[in-house]
C-alpha cells in the first residue's frame, strides 16, 4: 500500500523531478503477437480435435472393386484460459498530501502508477508467450496433445509414425541455417504425405 511514511520523499517542497525507474521507460518493440495466432474464448476450458487426411490412391483395374480408405482419428487438446492481474492501494492522504504526481504535479492523475500497471501487463504477456519457446524442450509449461514438449525428437504422428522438430543445439551459421531450413520445408502430414510448407522468418536471441 502507498502510504506517505511509505514514499515520505513526495510529501516534502523542493524535489525538481520525481524519476520512475526511468531506465524501463523504452521497452522493446512488442512482439509476442508475432510469435502465435490468438483465439477468443468465453468458456471455462475449449479443446479441440484432430483427424488425418486420406491415405494415396489405389489403382483400379477396369471392373475391380474401389478401394475404402478414412481418416484417423487424434486426441483432443485441452485450452484453459489463466487471469493474470495486479492492483495498487493508495491511502486518501496520501492523494491529498503528495506535492508531485498524486495530487500536487503537473497532472495529478497518478499518470505514473497506470503507465507501471501497462507496462507489467504488457511485459507479462510477452514473458508468458516467450516462454513457450524458451522451455519448448520441456513440459513445465505446456505439452502437446500427445504429452510430449513442444519441441520433440518423437512426436507421435497418428499413423503411428513419429517425427522430429527439434534441431540440434548448435550457433547460427550458413551451414545450421540451411540444414534447419531444409528440415522445416520437409515435413509430412499424419498419412506421410509430403506437405507444403515454406519458412517464412527466422526467430533468434540477440547473443546469436
Amino acid at each position: 500500500m502507498w502510504t506517505r511514511g511509505r514514499f515520505a520523499n513526495e510529501y516534502v517542497p523542493g524535489l525538481f523531478a520525481i524519476a520512475v525507474d526511468s531506465y524501463e521507460k523504452k521497452r522493446a518493440m512488442s512482439m509476442w503477437n508475432e510469435l502465435v495466432t490468438v483465439g477468443n474464448s468465453k468458456k471455462a476450458k475449449e479443446e479441440d480435435a484432430i483427424r488425418s487426411g486420406l491415405d494415396s490412391m489405389a489403382e483400379k483395374g477396369e471392373g475391380a472393386p474401389v478401394t475404402f480408405d478414412t481418416q484417423i482419428a487424434g486426441p483432443k487438446q485441452s485450452w484453459v484460459p489463466t487471469v493474470w492481474a495486479k492492483a495498487c492501494r493508495i491511502t486518501e492522504e496520501a492523494i491529498e498530501d503528495n506535492l508531485y504526481e498524486l495530487n500536487g504535479g503537473s497532472d495529478g492523475n497518478l499518470k505514473e502508477l497506470f503507465y507501471d500497471l501497462g507496462e507489467i501487463a504488457e511485459e507479462n504477456i510477452e514473458v508468458r508467450i516467450a516462454r513457450l519457446f524458451n522451455s519448448g524442450t520441456a513440459t513445465t509449461y505446456h505439452t502437446t496433445r500427445f504429452s510430449k514438449a513442444l519441441f520433440a525428437t518423437d512426436h507421435t504422428m497418428l499413423n503411428g509414425d513419429s517425427y522430429s522438430n527439434l534441431a540440434t543445439s548448435a550457433d547460427l551459421t550458413y551451414l545450421t541455417f540451411w540444414a534447419n531450413l531444409v528440415a522445416a520445408e520437409n515435413q509430412y502430414n499424419h498419412q506421410g504425405h509430403k506437405i507444403t510448407q515454406v519458412v517464412k522468418s527466422l526467430w533468434f536471441p540477440p547473443q546469436l
